[in-house]
């Protein structure tokens, strides 16, 4: 859930891009395997409930590094 209107960030009655939730340009939120946390803290401040959310970015971050 990354901010947006309602809960899961898309709205069907959504009228400007900006109901649509947080846009973020291509950046990298783990620097040599570290979170930055200064783009970690843009995220949280823009996501319900961001201190449940953390775990399920970490989680995504560990299936990439399987990946490659």
């Amino acid at each position: 859930d990354i901010g947006g209107s309602v809960p899961g960030g898309f709205s069907a009655s959504a009228t400007a891009v900006e109901q649509e939730g947080l846009r973020l340009p291509p950046v990298k939120l783990f620097k040599k395997g570290v979170l930055d946390p200064e783009i970690y803290a843009i995220i949280c401040s823009n996501i319900r409930v961001a201190d449940q959310r953390i775990g399920d970015i970490r989680a995504q971050a560990a299936a990439l590094l399987i990946g490659q």
